[in-house]
């Protein structure tokens, strides 16, 4: 797969980079249920370093005793990106994120940030707006800085947004 790099001012951020990441949330690693279990099994078996250390490896979660406010767990997780991200649609507002399909369709706008699960086909072209865009299928990804248009070299589709 050819990559393709915009140019401008900004041609070193404006990249489009199409590959896996281990850094996209899925249900299993946000879940309050399966970190809730996860801190519960550990509850007494680590040492207040060890709590101390995983804690400030963030992103982390703690489960803390209600009554004292004391760490009685930690463990590592993967951050559970909150959904402020919206669709503005049709169009686009002069801050947000337009996705354009079928090489120049009417746009559709995101505004915010977070992520946003929202699927389309024959994505030929993104803009990214006043923060960072990312469009997912799966684990693949493009992403482009702030302000930049990402043009990709066939049409895709997607399964959800990022903004930040």
């Amino acid at each position: 797969m050819a990559a393709l790099v915009l140019a401008g001012p900004a041609a070193s951020y404006a990249a489009i980079t199409p590959g896996p990441t281990p850094t996209q949330p899925t249900a299993a690693d946000t879940t309050d249920t399966v970190v809730l279990s996860q801190l519960h099994a550990l509850e007494g078996k680590q040492s207040a370093a060890e709590i101390a250390k995983v804690s400030a490896s963030s992103p982390a979660s703690v489960l803390l005793d209600a009554t004292t406010g004391k760490p009685l767990a930690a463990v590592k997780t993967v951050a559970k990106i909150s959904s402020l991200l919206y669709w503005t649609s049709p169009g686009c507002s002069v801050a947000g994120a337009c996705v354009y399909a079928n090489n120049g369709a009417t746009p559709l706008g995101f505004s915010g940030s977070g992520q946003l699960n929202f699927a389309m086909s024959t994505v030929t072209k993104f803009y990214a707006g006043t923060l960072s865009t990312t469009l997912w299928r799966n684990l693949t990804y493009w992403a482009t800085a702030a302000y930049n248009m990402a043009y990709l070299s066939s049409p895709v589709s997607m399964t959800a947004i990022t903004r930040s």
